[in-house]
């Protein structure tokens, strides 16, 4: 095989430098460091997978130190070096971002420094054919593609895999992902009532054409009707390690697929609603489809009881890592926090960085504890909460610009508000990782936390590291954990809590020592040992933060705060609903509205030239009213 084109170090520091230095930021012997770290990595990668060398590399490059820009100097490095050399020796690389925005500002940077048009982004933005990809040295997808696509090779269909490892030269030879993955664990879980009403959906003519799929699903049933009928002291229990412990009877020669294809076809909506309705019907349609594709999983692998609340769940998981991937280098700012790379021991090399380039020392973080952090909680307590914490820090911050991170329930109502801050800015978890849009914003609120759960952290860990003995789920040890799933689901909420501390302008480096301009952070810990795990790794990853206690009770009467005159959060609260309708009755109510607001909310949506109609519109949402007056008056937003 061919060598192929690698940057050397020295030449990748020199044009980080100037590429560093022309955007307003300073260079630093700690930040030439890691790049050169961040090089040689590259380097490594492309060797590596020309060897058959499969293991994935982690660079925890801190935020503001120059990742992104260094995997787009070195993508467009790489596109001069293929267009100088020779045609054997070129090398494909294939880079995976967050959002569409991101991906094409990156092209847009590539192509600028390699002075021609090497690189390409391919979303749904603008349907990018393959034959237009296969010519261009650097391909640019996002983290769903990427995710879409490992998926289908799980499900036996390779899709668009080759599609983005493969170009005119060959394989491509380096995948530079930029922020860890955050879905490359499949999970699977059905209850008893899923599975009813699956169940409900075949009729006699399907059950004489799929008798061994339907008896399995029964069969699945039996199980939990029998954990039902008999409930177990234990909360959760491996119930089988493969198929054959089970009396189900299924082999690898069945398959599930030719009863889902009937059951798609079926018009739910009129058989379960009794009117016609193709979002509702695709809303149901989804869930059978999730039902049958954790059935199949269960019924071919292995299967866990958990009682998740009042529920019987069955429970498994995969790991969506194709042991085909070209040379893998995550760029992920959190690394040592994310114990994925720690449960895939040799099979992940995280090469070590130095650790000074960056100083938070200009960064006071405010900390107060409480109980019911949790989205349920919140979404019971978020309004008063909200206001409580917004009147707070307006006494003592009322010049600043405020970003406030809240659970996605609760991101309309704090839309509603209209403090009196220099600026204020509302973002929920799950929208929040690597965006830019707060990068002047010099405060942040973080109220409420995203917690993953038990069933979570069980998930990863077995699809990770496999089954363990039946006792593990009573006693989950590994290695130096006592309790590696509590540790995991503390490590991840940390990992959030850093994603949004960062989005303001503590994210960028503005000296030589690292530092940043002033930042404050308000956040609320919960009230037990996690709080204070949470608090150590926060100082951890971010070193030179000011801790100080913030004197402030979360809970207590209701503040008053001066409601927005706008319409923006019902943007907001509708971008955040599944498709379908929406009356108004229940915008109001969930919005907090009076009879008044909601008129004129009515006058502004007939408007199609009003900016709140057309950014609905852009998000897929209409205004429909059935015509009538007083009690016979019908209005809904219907999302698309």
């Amino acid at each position: 095989m061919a060598t192929r084109n690698i940057v050397s170090p020295i030449d990748f520091v020199r044009h980080m430098t100037t590429r560093f230095v022309s955007l307003g930021n300073t260079s630093s012997k700690p930040l030439e460091k890691l790049w050169q770290t961040m090089a040689q990595t590259f380097g490594e990668a492309i060797i590596g997978h020309a060897n058959g060398d499969r293991k994935w590399r982690v660079l925890e490059p801190a935020t503001g130190t120059g990742k992104t820009q260094g995997l787009t100097v070195y993508s467009s490095l790489i596109a001069r070096m293929n267009a100088e050399g020779e045609p054997e020796n070129r090398t494909g690389i294939l880079v995976v971002v967050r959002t569409i925005e991101q991906a094409d500002e990156i092209v847009v940077a590539i192509n600028d420094l390699a002075g021609r048009n090497a690189a390409v982004a391919r979303h749904s933005d603008n349907r990018t054919k393959n034959t237009d990809c296969r010519d261009k040295d650097v391909l640019v997808i996002t983290h769903s593609a990427y995710q879409r696509a490992t998926e289908a090779i799980y499900r036996g269909r390779h899709g668009k895999w080759s599609e983005f490892t493969m170009w005119d030269a060959g394989p491509r030879c380096l995948t530079i992902i930029d922020e860890a993955l955050a879905n490359i664990v499949e999970e699977y879980q059905v209850t008893a009532e899923s599975l009813r009403t699956t169940l409900g959906y075949v009729d006699a003519r399907m059950r004489q054409r799929h008798p061994v799929a339907c008896d399995a699903l029964k069969a699945l049933l039996g199980v939990l009707e029998r954990i039902e009928r008999e409930p177990r002291e234990q909360q959760e229990a491996i119930l089988w390690r493969h198929p054959s412990e089970t009396n189900i009877g299924w082999t690898k020669d069945h398959s599930l697929a030719g009863l889902l294809e009937e059951l798609v076809l079926l018009p739910l909506d009129h058989i379960v609603l009794g009117k016609d309705s193709l979002l509702d019907r695709q809303r149901l349609i989804s869930r059978v489809e999730h039902t049958m594709r954790s059935c199949e999983s269960l019924l071919t692998k292995w299967a866990y009881y958990h009682k998740a609340g009042e529920w019987d769940t069955l429970n498994g998981s995969e790991l969506l890592i194709p042991m085909d991937i070209p040379g893998p280098v995550v760029l992920d700012a959190t690394a040592s926090q994310n114990m994925l790379w720690e449960l895939l021991e040799d099979r992940a090399v995280r090469p070590s960085i130095p650790r000074n380039a960056r100083n938070y020392r200009n960064v006071t973080l405010h900390v107060a504890y409480a109980s019911g952090l949790g989205k349920t909680t919140m979404k019971k307590k978020g309004h008063v909460r909200i206001e409580r914490v917004i009147h707070e820090l307006e006494k003592t911050h009322g010049e600043r610009s405020v970003l406030l991170c809240v659970h996605k329930a609760m991101e309309a109502k704090a839309l509603t508000l209209d403090p009196e801050f220099g600026g204020y800015a509302v973002a929920h978890w799950g929208a929040i990782d690597g965006k830019n849009d707060w990068k002047d914003f010099d405060t942040v609120v973080v109220l409420g936390l995203p917690y993953r759960g038990t069933i979570w952290s069980t998930n990863t860990f077995f699809a990770v590291q496999g089954l363990k003995p039946d006792q593990w789920l009573s006693s989950p040890t590994w290695k130096s954990y006592r309790n590696v799933r509590q540790a995991m689901e503390i490590k991840q909420v940390t990992v959030s809590v850093i994603q949004a501390i960062n989005r303001i302008r503590c994210r960028k480096s503005v000296n030589g020592d690292g530092d940043c301009p002033p930042a404050d952070v308000f956040i609320v810990f919960p009230d037990d040992h996690r709080g204070k795990s949470m608090l150590e790794n926060i100082e951890t990853e971010m070193p030179g933060i000011n801790v100080e206690p913030w004197d402030f009770e979360l809970d207590g009467i209701a503040m008053k705060v001066r409601k927005s005159a706008g319409y923006k959060a019902v943007i907001a609260y509708m971008a955040n609903r599944l498709p379908g309708e929406t009356t108004m009755n229940k915008v109001r109510t969930d919005l907090g509205w009076g009879v008044e607001k909601m008129k004129e909310l009515r006058r502004v949506l007939s408007d199609p030239n009003h900016f709140i109609t057309a950014s609905l519109r852009a998000i897929g949402v209409t205004f429909h009213h059935n015509g009538g007056i007083g009690r016979g008056s019908k209005a809904w937003l219907l999302k698309t």
